[in-house]
């Protein structure tokens, strides 16, 4: 799975995430990994004391071919931004942010990911 594939597939399980939250005012941190026995699988770690990276390179070193860190900025403006790391069909990492908003009760819409410079 690529880059970009797996930015697209995870899409829809973070703005779920995101609208579940009672409290969108604070921070909060999730990693989304993909494998092939288990699919898609989400797990908050909001407040852990571990590195991104590690966690992503712990997930991809125990089976998953796709993996995310994803960092909830509460704002304004209330934006995301994601660590994603793939092995399939070779291995990429990126960083991108994304826009997000909410409607009146308070649902998430992601916008555009868009590239993050260094």
């Amino acid at each position: 799975m690529e880059r970009d594939d797996f930015l697209d597939r995870i899409r829809g399980r973070l703005a779920d995430e995101l609208s579940a939250v009672a409290d969108p005012s604070g921070a909060h941190q999730w990693v989304i990994s993909e494998d092939d026995d288990n699919g898609l699988a989400t797990a908050d770690v909001t407040g852990t004391d571990r590195a991104d990276h590690e966690l992503l390179a712990s997930l991809v070193g125990t089976g998953a071919f796709a993996a995310a860190f994803v960092n909830h900025l509460p704002g304004p403006p209330e934006q995301l931004y994601v660590q994603v790391l793939v092995t399939r069909p070779f291995r990429d990492s990126d960083v991108r942010q994304a826009a997000l908003q909410r409607d009146a009760s308070g649902h998430a819409q992601l916008g555009e990911w868009q590239y993050v410079v260094p």
